[in-house]
Protein backbone atom coordinates (compact mmCIF):
# COMPACT_ATOMS: atom_id res chain seq x y z
CA UNK A 1 0.00 0.00 0.00
CA UNK A 2 1.25 3.45 -0.95
CA UNK A 3 0.20 6.43 1.15
CA UNK A 4 0.52 9.93 -0.24
CA UNK A 5 1.17 12.28 2.68
CA UNK A 6 0.67 16.03 2.72
CA UNK A 7 3.98 17.80 1.99
CA UNK A 8 5.72 19.35 5.02
CA UNK A 9 5.58 22.85 3.53
CA UNK A 10 1.80 22.62 3.12
CA UNK A 11 1.44 21.44 6.72
CA UNK A 12 3.46 24.43 7.95
CA UNK A 13 1.35 26.86 5.92
CA UNK A 14 -1.85 25.22 7.17
CA UNK A 15 -0.63 25.50 10.79
CA UNK A 16 0.12 29.20 10.33
CA UNK A 17 -3.26 29.85 8.70
CA UNK A 18 -5.07 27.95 11.46
CA UNK A 19 -3.26 29.96 14.14
CA UNK A 20 -4.05 33.28 12.46
CA UNK A 21 -7.70 32.37 11.93
CA UNK A 22 -8.11 31.17 15.52
CA UNK A 23 -6.44 34.37 16.71
CA UNK A 24 -8.87 36.51 14.72
CA UNK A 25 -11.80 34.51 16.14
CA UNK A 26 -10.38 35.12 19.63
CA UNK A 27 -10.07 38.83 18.91
CA UNK A 28 -13.73 39.01 17.87
CA UNK A 29 -14.68 37.02 20.98
CA UNK A 30 -12.91 39.60 23.18
CA UNK A 31 -14.48 42.42 21.17
CA UNK A 32 -17.92 40.89 21.62
CA UNK A 33 -17.34 40.57 25.38
CA UNK A 34 -16.44 44.27 25.60
CA UNK A 35 -18.90 45.83 23.16
CA UNK A 36 -21.67 43.28 22.72
CA UNK A 37 -21.93 44.12 19.01
CA UNK A 38 -23.79 41.67 16.79
CA UNK A 39 -21.11 42.16 14.12
CA UNK A 40 -18.44 40.86 16.50
CA UNK A 41 -20.59 37.86 17.37
CA UNK A 42 -21.11 36.99 13.68
CA UNK A 43 -17.44 37.43 12.80
CA UNK A 44 -16.42 35.34 15.83
CA UNK A 45 -18.70 32.54 14.59
CA UNK A 46 -17.41 32.80 11.00
CA UNK A 47 -13.73 32.79 11.92
CA UNK A 48 -14.26 30.14 14.61
CA UNK A 49 -15.95 27.84 12.07
CA UNK A 50 -13.16 28.51 9.57
CA UNK A 51 -10.51 27.70 12.19
CA UNK A 52 -12.40 24.49 13.04
CA UNK A 53 -12.39 23.44 9.36
CA UNK A 54 -8.66 24.16 9.08
CA UNK A 55 -8.01 22.14 12.24
CA UNK A 56 -10.10 19.27 10.88
CA UNK A 57 -8.06 19.41 7.69
CA UNK A 58 -4.83 19.27 9.68
CA UNK A 59 -5.98 16.18 11.54
CA UNK A 60 -8.03 14.37 8.90
CA UNK A 61 -5.91 14.94 5.82
CA UNK A 62 -2.40 13.98 6.90
CA UNK A 63 -2.70 11.23 4.32
CA UNK A 64 -4.19 12.58 1.09
CA UNK A 65 -4.60 9.29 -0.77
CA UNK A 66 -3.97 5.58 -0.41
CA UNK A 67 -3.14 3.30 -3.31
CA UNK A 68 -3.59 -0.42 -2.73
CA UNK A 69 -3.28 -3.29 -5.16
CA UNK A 70 -6.80 -2.85 -6.54
CA UNK A 71 -8.08 0.52 -5.29
CA UNK A 72 -7.44 4.22 -5.08
CA UNK A 73 -8.80 5.93 -1.97
CA UNK A 74 -8.78 9.74 -2.06
CA UNK A 75 -9.28 11.12 1.44
CA UNK A 76 -11.36 14.28 1.51
CA UNK A 77 -12.15 16.72 4.26
CA UNK A 78 -15.64 15.33 4.85
CA UNK A 79 -15.66 11.95 3.11
CA UNK A 80 -13.41 9.43 1.40
CA UNK A 81 -13.77 8.33 -2.20
CA UNK A 82 -12.93 4.69 -2.82
CA UNK A 83 -12.36 3.89 -6.50
CA UNK A 84 -11.55 0.42 -7.83
CA UNK A 85 -8.94 0.59 -10.57
CA UNK A 86 -11.30 -1.23 -12.96
CA UNK A 87 -13.80 1.67 -12.65
CA UNK A 88 -11.29 4.33 -13.72
CA UNK A 89 -11.85 5.21 -17.36
CA UNK A 90 -9.54 8.22 -17.80
CA UNK A 91 -7.22 10.49 -15.88
CA UNK A 92 -5.43 13.79 -16.41
CA UNK A 93 -2.57 14.27 -13.95
CA UNK A 94 -0.19 16.56 -15.81
CA UNK A 95 2.70 18.55 -14.40
CA UNK A 96 2.16 22.28 -14.51
CA UNK A 97 -1.65 22.10 -14.64
CA UNK A 98 -3.79 23.84 -12.04
CA UNK A 99 -5.85 20.73 -11.37
CA UNK A 100 -5.68 17.00 -11.97
CA UNK A 101 -8.68 14.76 -12.63
CA UNK A 102 -9.51 11.08 -12.25
CA UNK A 103 -12.67 9.96 -14.02
CA UNK A 104 -14.50 6.80 -13.03
CA UNK A 105 -17.91 5.19 -13.35
CA UNK A 106 -20.15 4.20 -10.45
CA UNK A 107 -23.32 2.28 -11.35
CA UNK A 108 -23.06 3.58 -14.90
CA UNK A 109 -22.77 7.23 -13.84
CA UNK A 110 -19.67 9.22 -14.70
CA UNK A 111 -17.91 10.68 -11.66
CA UNK A 112 -14.86 12.91 -11.44
CA UNK A 113 -12.41 13.38 -8.58
CA UNK A 114 -10.37 16.58 -8.64
CA UNK A 115 -6.81 16.38 -7.33
CA UNK A 116 -5.01 19.63 -6.60
CA UNK A 117 -1.27 19.71 -7.36
CA UNK A 118 -0.97 22.59 -4.91
CA UNK A 119 -2.28 20.38 -2.09
CA UNK A 120 -0.71 17.09 -3.17
CA UNK A 121 2.65 18.47 -4.29
CA UNK A 122 4.58 17.59 -7.42
CA UNK A 123 6.13 14.41 -6.02
CA UNK A 124 2.78 12.96 -4.93
CA UNK A 125 1.17 13.85 -8.27
CA UNK A 126 3.96 11.97 -10.04
CA UNK A 127 3.56 8.95 -7.74
CA UNK A 128 -0.20 8.95 -8.28
CA UNK A 129 0.16 9.17 -12.06
CA UNK A 130 2.75 6.36 -12.09
CA UNK A 131 0.54 4.16 -9.90
CA UNK A 132 -2.46 4.69 -12.18
CA UNK A 133 -0.37 3.99 -15.28
CA UNK A 134 0.96 0.80 -13.69
CA UNK A 135 -2.48 -0.37 -12.56
CA UNK A 136 -4.20 0.47 -15.84
CA UNK A 137 -1.64 0.21 -18.69
CA UNK A 138 -4.49 0.45 -21.22
CA UNK A 139 -5.20 4.06 -20.11
CA UNK A 140 -2.93 6.99 -20.82
CA UNK A 141 -2.55 10.33 -19.14
CA UNK A 142 -4.52 12.84 -21.24
CA UNK A 143 -4.61 16.62 -21.27
CA UNK A 144 -7.09 18.50 -19.12
CA UNK A 145 -8.78 19.87 -22.25
CA UNK A 146 -9.35 16.37 -23.64
CA UNK A 147 -10.61 15.26 -20.24
CA UNK A 148 -13.20 18.06 -20.14
CA UNK A 149 -14.34 17.32 -23.70
CA UNK A 150 -14.83 13.64 -22.85
CA UNK A 151 -17.14 14.48 -19.94
CA UNK A 152 -19.12 17.19 -21.74
CA UNK A 153 -20.81 14.61 -23.95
Amino acid sequence: MIELHRPRRNTTILLINTSITAGVAGYFFMDFQQTGLFYSQVMMAVFGFWAALLTRSLIRRRVLARITGARLVVLGLMRDTDIPFEAIDRFALNAGERMGFVGHRVSGKARVIAVSPKVFGAENMTRLREALEAARPDLHNISNTDFRKAYET
